[in-house]
């Protein structure tokens, strides 16, 4: 908390918020109080609160960075409708003590760059970097994206919340909040399904052909993931010979590989991360085909993946006019057959929300 001498006397200006955490959601209102301290009174023009987003794209290697305004929201606190009308001057004096103004404001559910002000034909700066007018499809109509990043990072989305003070001079308070984009109930969706082969070499089976099974994997609710949830996944093992072979599932590993992709200053730029979700290792899951006759099909027990889940911390997919981020499901399996291992990996595109 610092002093400042805004007109006849030394005021303490105090941005509190509700929560002690400032995390917040779309479905939140950012709530508190704005609370001025001053031992006489003061002269006062205006105070106004400010709710904005940021989203900064940086490319290290060319130094370039590009920002844009997501939204931005100004409300007056003091003085009221009520009192501008009623004075003829251009500040109000205040009496000495304690005063408290409440706020509450509503993070907007999508992003507003793509405005332009209703009072001119000119765009507003929401993203001054882009050439958006007359080509307003430069912009993109999206959900508000979450937090995610920092001044350091290649990809950044920040919130703030300010309150600027004005009298015979103006002073700003500034705190950053933390916005989480809120899961929409996952839409129907047909299962997204992929399958692929593996053929038991004859020589291991002892055996004058080869032994072929068929694996089909299918996410059940599309390319669609909700953090914090399991993997909606089922796996089927189809034996598709008639070779008499005991084959059990030796390893279980599911990856997301995350991808974003920047603009700045019409260079484009894309990095990728990994998380691993789950690995297991040394399974000897039995499959159960090794007397089943030809097109017997096995589905593997969910109970093997149903307990891990994609972790909160991890940000959903989203994409703003220089910022675009996108997940990929990686699914490895490895099966033993006798003494040897065969290894496959399955690639899903996904989004997690």
């Amino acid at each position: 908390m610092s002093s400042l001498a805004l007109s006849r006397a030394p005021m303490e200006v105090e941005l509190r918020l509700d929560q002690t955490e400032p995390v917040y959601t779309c479905q939140d209102k950012v709530s508190g109080e704005v609370i001025l301290q001053t031992e006489s009174p003061a002269d006062l023009s205006t105070i106004f609160l400010k709710l904005s987003g940021t989203a900064t794209s940086r490319l290290t290697q060319s130094r370039r960075t590009e920002t844009h305004n997501l939204f931005q929201r100004s409300y007056r606190l003091f003085p009221s409708d009520h009192l501008m009308h009623d004075s003829n001057t251009s500040s109000v004096t205040i009496g000495g003590g304690n005063h408290i103004l409440r706020f509450s404001i509503t993070v907007p559910q999508a992003i507003e760059c793509y405005k332009t002000g209703h009072w001119s034909n000119k765009p507003q700066i929401a993203c001054p970097n882009i050439a958006c007018w007359p080509k307003r499809k430069s912009h993109l109509l999206r959900k508000t994206p979450p937090s995610t990043g920092d001044s350091e990072s290649l990809a950044e989305i920040k919130y703030s919340l300010s309150v600027v003070v004005s009298g015979k001079s103006t002073v700003e308070k500034t705190r950053n909040i933390i916005f989480h984009s809120f899961s929409d109930p996952i839409p129907n969706q047909k299962p997204f399904k992929q399958s692929c082969f593996i053929s038991i070499n004859p020589h291991i089976l002892d055996d004058d052909s080869p032994l072929p099974f068929r694996i089909d994997t299918e996410l059940q609710n599309g390319p669609c993931l909700l953090l914090g949830n399991s993997i909606p996944l089922s796996i089927t093992v189809t034996k598709l010979g008639h070779s008499r072979c005991n084959i059990l599932l030796s390893a279980f590993q599911t990856m997301l590989v995350e991808t974003t992709q920047v603009k700045a200053q019409g260079t484009p730029g894309s990095y990728t991360s990994t998380r691993i979700v789950q690995s297991m290792a040394n399974m000897n899951y039995p499959i159960g085909l090794e007397d089943a006759p030809t097109n017997t099909t096995v589905s593997l027990r969910d109970t093997i993946w149903a307990n891990s889940r994609l972790p909160l911390e991890i940000t959903s997919s989203f994409e703003v006019c220089n910022i675009k981020r996108m997940y990929k499901l990686s699914l490895r399996l490895a099966f033993l057959v006798g003494q040897s291992k065969v290894n496959m990996e399955i690639g899903k595109y996904s989004n997690s929300s």
